[in-house]
């Protein structure tokens, strides 16, 4: 069932001045941040504002997390309106490129739901080349993420995950002038009990903010176009999130009054987790 709804990203502002990088993340559920049954969430973009700002930058970061769909989905959708599983509307990629941009860069984290169906699965990497190249033919760069590697896979699942990542090194073999590849896998051990909620398929709270935090440089470089630039160097703390996204702050996408929710107790009991989600 639809909730009351905004189709437009989820937006996140960090540093002061004008705003001179916008990036888009784009992608499933992943990338919503969902966690704990999907009453919370916790996109990765918003760390990775907070610290591409902690590197003396503006930005801007846009969320468009579709919960449960697959790259199949969103390319059939991608001039549409949708609505996830979680009855939260979003924009197709092309209607967002169009109506929420100029964006310096998009990353496209997509796949995972394709994973237990064999008819998308075998296509999946083509549908995911196609989103991309619908961003490189309006001259914006990408960064594709694969489907980590969860600790939930069982051995099939990770057979087919395995597949999947074959299908994309050769899709995306003549797009390297404007695609960036990259495994979350290497930042987030799936074997990290930390870095991933319980039911073992989704970032925790923890995982999506040490997400976000290291792509931050990647961003830079890849929204200047200069992997060399004196400018990327990390000038000031990171302000860790202090709390998560609401379903109905996700659905309204409201992110001026974030600070203003109390949510219940969510951070991980762990002291270790707790630690980590307090100001660098």
């Amino acid at each position: 069932m639809q909730t009351a709804s905004s189709p437009a990203p989820l937006v996140f502002t960090a540093g002061s001045g004008p705003v001179t990088h916008r990036v888009l993340c784009y992608g499933d559920s992943l990338t919503a941040g969902f966690y704990s049954g999907g009453q919370w969430f916790q996109p990765y973009g918003r760390a990775l504002a907070n610290e591409m700002a902690a590197y003396g930058v503006t930005c801007q970061v846009a969320v468009c997390g579709l919960t449960g769909k697959s790259a199949e989905e969103m390319l059939l959708g991608v001039n549409a309106s949708l609505v996830d599983q979680c009855g939260v509307l979003w924009k197709g990629l092309a209607r967002t490129l169009e109506e929420d941009g100029p964006f310096d860069l998009v990353m496209l984290m997509a796949g995972t739901n394709d994973l237990p169906f064999a008819s998308r699965r075998k296509t999946a990497a083509a549908n995911l080349r196609a989103l991309h190249q619908l961003c490189h033919r309006r001259g914006i760069p990408t960064v594709a993420m694969a489907p980590p590697l969860a600790p939930v896979g069982d051995a099939s699942w990770c057979s087919n995950r395995r597949a999947l990542l074959e299908d994309m090194e050769i899709a995306f073999q003549d797009l390297a002038q404007h695609l960036t590849y990259m495994d979350p896998s290497i930042i987030l051990s799936h074997e990290d009990p930390l870095m991933w909620d319980p039911d073992a398929l989704h970032f925790s709270q923890i995982g999506s903010y040490m997400l976000g935090k290291s792509l931050a440089k990647l961003a830079l470089e890849l929204c200047d176009g200069d992997p060399a630039s004196p400018a990327h160097t990390r000038r000031r703390g990171l302000k860790a999130p202090a709390c998560p996204v609401s379903r109905q702050q996700l659905a309204l996408k409201l992110a001026s009054a974030l600070e203003e929710v109390k949510p219940p107790t969510i951070l991980s009991p762990c002291a270790g987790g707790a630690e980590l989600l307090k100001a660098a």
